[in-house]
């Protein structure tokens, strides 16, 4: 045993030569005494020495665990199977099994939580929670409250949470029972038997201590794989959904039922499907369920109250069997893609096919969805999206109208009909008006998008690594939004395909289908606690400071960097870290051109591309500075602007870096561009410049320094004369994103 303090360890030595050397668990008592519990017994630490227990019950004997009851005695559970409770020198009771259990289990690991509730683990499923009520050691004082903890038979270690989870370790496996008595998905995705202890982080990661599997991080609250034990995570799921009260999950080797517990069950269906490769399912309004096969039985209609069966192929007019979409229109026909081209179904029968020869040039169908007036759209595997108008018109939407990526995996309507999110190939659109528009920079994985949801004001976009969420309203803004990755690091279990059918259900979850089985994504467990912030140093200007605790600047300071770690166990990709510099930018201490390179520096450098920035660059120190850099920041005035643009119009170009041939002015796009470089620096410091400064002298602009022309935008360009600035954002300060 060793105590660590001030950064060394020091022996803890024994009374007893070579005792005590195998340390099980530690306890400390009310008073601070600290208790030891040993393959030899059970020992306290007196003076700096380890000091045993000399008592026939517990000396020689393997002590397992250690926990303080509400009246301060210290409970121990021995190798003998029986809980010795002792106070001071003294023995008080050896209790056994039989009081708190009534399945003859023996005890076999204990341990206390903060309101000193004693928790009993033993050799089978059964885990009991002990209040003592009286100070008498039998039934009597005894409130007993049992669960059973199947998945972490034959317990090691039992570990409370400060919420008052209870955390068990077993040779078959870990459980979590939450403070309410109820058990969450213990899954972990391999197999964790032989665990022997467990640990809870603050982003809520349980951490696990194998002696099969090493250590493994467990990742809850956002997946669960229901499905693990039923022997589907090597198998790749086409599709999964419910219908009739159980779930159905479609592979190539036929269709899979499970009950509400996701215990396999057989029926009508799965016998009929044996061995066929099942690819879509589709659940229509009247609860029955469609099955897309690659076989000669097509289609299957499948009702889940009478169990009828009805096939849909060549022989009923359906043309190909290989089904790979279905889906439910308003009237109650159903549309389905097969190789040869698009059909439609009303009630037994085809209504109508739709192929090459009636406009449909790409027969390959991958998404389907209905506009409010009726419209069919389909999205194809290389044409873009086919509209099929109720009149039987067919129109085709595609590059022409901006949709450079043919291949449309989905498409997501808004709520309003008019507009839709498209996910081609790797690419996201959104279509409005007949048109599209490529939303680009959204800081996704590669590859392409395979399915999109909207909940909460955010898009989710599913690709192969896992669900990406980002923020609607920024991504239509045209803003470069924050994804947030959901994917292995947060409990996925299986990689996502392309081309499967998803489930979302009532409840809100979605499930997955992937190449390892299905898994359940949870939109209500997403949130996670942000990591503890670390600054590990701050350099200003040619200084650095090492983790400081406190720094005071000078009113000379003009660069700072600051440099800092968030202490996280999990998703380190999604975080989004930034700082305020709150009172820096005060204008009484900045002239035009001081401001100008604090801006460059702290802000410009980070959003610019480097090109546009070393552009900047040489506005500052060819134009900017020489003119009006003078100026003091508070000082400004739409008048020094004025003159400051007439001069570079009239005859602002620089002699040494520019021909001599050319025209003495500079062109009316450079000094737009100055212009709006001026206006994002000066709007950062509005908040901090006095109010007597004259209002809307940077107002009516759009945008930030270089972003696109109002040319390109069907805009009339702006004359350096006459234009003001708007900010290009209502934030009043000033952020830096890794």
């Amino acid at each position: 045993m060793f105590v660590y303090e001030n950064g060394v360890f020091t022996a803890v030595p024994c009374t007893k030569k070579n005792s005590y050397l195998s340390i099980r668990d530690f306890a400390e008592g009310r008073d601070g005494t600290i208790y030891v519990a040993s393959p030899s017994g059970v020992c306290r630490v007196r003076s700096g020495l380890l000091v045993p227990y000399s008592n026939p019950y517990i000396t020689g004997e393997t002590a397992y665990a250690l926990g303080i009851d509400r009246y301060g005695r210290l409970w121990c559970a021995m190798s003998t199977g029986k809980c010795a409770v002792m106070q001071d020198d003294r023995v008080l009771a050896m209790l056994n099994a039989e009081l708190f259990f009534e399945d003859g289990s023996v005890i076999s690991c204990l341990t206390s939580d903060r309101a000193n509730n004693i928790y009993l683990g033993t050799n089978g499923s059964a885990l009991a929670k002990v209040a003592c009520s009286g100070q008498r050691l039998d039934g009597t004082a005894f409130i007993v409250q049992t669960y059973e903890v199947t998945d972490a038979a034959n317990h090691n270690r039992i570990d409370v949470t400060a919420e008052g989870d209870i955390l068990v370790s077993g040779q078959q496996g870990f459980a979590w029972v939450t403070a309410d008595g109820t058990q969450r998905d213990p899954h972990t995705g391999t197999s964790t038997d032989a665990v022997n202890c467990a640990a809870l982080d603050t982003e809520g990661n349980v951490w696990l201590a194998s002696s099969n599997e090493g250590l493994i991080r467990y990742s809850p609250g956002c997946f669960a794989s229901p499905n693990l034990a039923e022997g589907l995570t090597d198998m790749d799921i086409n599709a999964v959904t419910a219908a009739g009260g159980r779930y159905y999950a479609a592979v190539n080797q036929g269709l899979l039922a499970f009950d509400s517990d996701w215990h396999p069950v057989q029926n009508a269906l799965t016998r009929a499907l044996d061995g066929v490769p099942v690819q879509s399912l589709m659940v229509d309004s009247r609860g029955r369920l469609w099955c897309g096969t690659y076989s000669e039985l097509g289609l299957v209609r499948y009702d889940t109250g009478s169990e009828e069966i009805v096939f849909f192929n060549q022989s009923n007019g359906l043309g190909s069997t290989r089904i790979r979409v279905a889906f439910e229109l308003r009237d109650g026909m159903v549309a389905v893609r097969t190789q040869d081209g698009l059909a439609l179904i009303r009630g037994d029968e085809v209504a109508a096919f739709y192929d090459k020869d009636n406009g449909l040039e790409t027969q390959s169908i991958l998404c389907i969805v209905q506009a409010p007036d009726g419209t069919l759209l389909a999205g194809s595997a290389g044409s873009g999206i086919y509209a099929l108008a109720q009149d039987g018109s067919i129109t085709k939407f595609n590059y022409e109208q901006g949709l450079e990526d043919g291949v449309v995996l989905r498409i997501l309507q808004e709520e309003d009909g008019r507009s839709a999110f498209v996910s081609a190939g790797s690419h996201l659109y959104y279509w409005a008006d007949g048109t599209f528009r490529r939303l680009d920079g959204l800081h996704i994985g590669p590859g392409s998008i395979f399915d999109l949801y909207e909940r909460d004001g955010k898009l989710w976009l599913l690709q192969d690594s896992g669900i990406y969420a980002l923020d609607k309203a920024r991504i239509l803004a045209g803003e470069t939004p924050h994804a947030t990755q959901y994917g292995t690091a947060r409990g996925l279990t299986g990689s996502l395909r392309v081309n499967t059918c998803n489930y979302m259900a009532p409840d809100g979850s979605l499930y997955l289908a992937t190449r390892n089985g299905v898994s359940v994504f949870d939109f209500r467990e997403i949130s996670a606690p942000m990591p503890p912030l670390v600054i590990n140093s701050i350099c200003v200007d040619d200084r650095t400071y090492e983790s400081p605790e406190r720094l005071t600047l000078g009113s000379d300071a003009r660069r700072m960097t600051i440099r800092f770690s968030a202490l996280t166990y999990s998703g380190a990709t999604n975080l989004c870290i930034g700082y305020q510099l709150v009172g820096f930018a005060k204008a009484k201490t900045y002239t035009v051109g001081s401001w100008l390179e604090v801006w460059m520096e702290n802000y410009a450098k980070v959003k610019l591309r480097p090109s546009t920035f070393k552009t900047s660059q040489g506005f500052l120190k060819n134009h900017i500075k020489p003119q009006i850099g003078s100026i003091p920041l508070a000082e400004l005035t739409s008048l020094d602007l004025q003159r400051f643009y007439k001069h570079l119009l009239d005859g602002g170009r620089v002699d040494r870096i520019e021909a001599k041939k050319k025209p003495k002015g500079l062109a009316p796009k450079t000094v737009r561009n100055i212009h709006r470089m001026i206006g994002s620096a000066y709007n950062l410091a509005m908040p901090r410049i006095a109010r007597r400064i004259t209002k809307g002298l940077f107002s009516t602009v759009e945008n930030s320094p270089f972003e696109t022309p109002r040319e390109r935008k069907g805009l009339p360009p702006l004359d350096p004369r006459t234009a003001h600035i708007k900010s290009p954002s209502q934030q009043p300060c000033v952020w830096f994103f890794f």
